[in-house]
């Protein structure tokens, strides 16, 4: 997944949001965004039945001081076509 975060209000990269995931049970910053915005995740939850392996949906969770947390929740796997997106978060008052 490959993503660029932008202020809401100005449309403007933001850098240094805390790119979240729970990996194995734990909250894992997994990426923090570049100057331009830009993260990428490539870790992905996995739970174990048995013999198999299955990957589960992922909550991923954007964490900057002054913007309100946001989440994105990824569903499928690496063959789908989901891949690139942008978000915009918003200021706290």
């Amino acid at each position: 997944m490959k993503c660029y975060v932008y202020d809401s209000i100005s449309k403007t990269p933001i850098e240094n949001v805390e790119v979240i995931q729970l990996l194995d049970g734990e909250h894992v910053v997994v990426a923090i965004s570049s100057i331009k915005g830009y993260f990428e995740v490539c870790k992905q939850t996995k739970v174990s039945l048995g013999m198999a392996s299955h990957n589960l949906a992922n909550l991923i969770l954007l964490k900057k001081k002054n913007y309100l947390t946001d989440t994105i929740e990824v569903y499928g796997n690496s063959n789908d076509l989901y891949k690139k997106d942008s978000i915009f978060m918003k200021r706290l008052n």
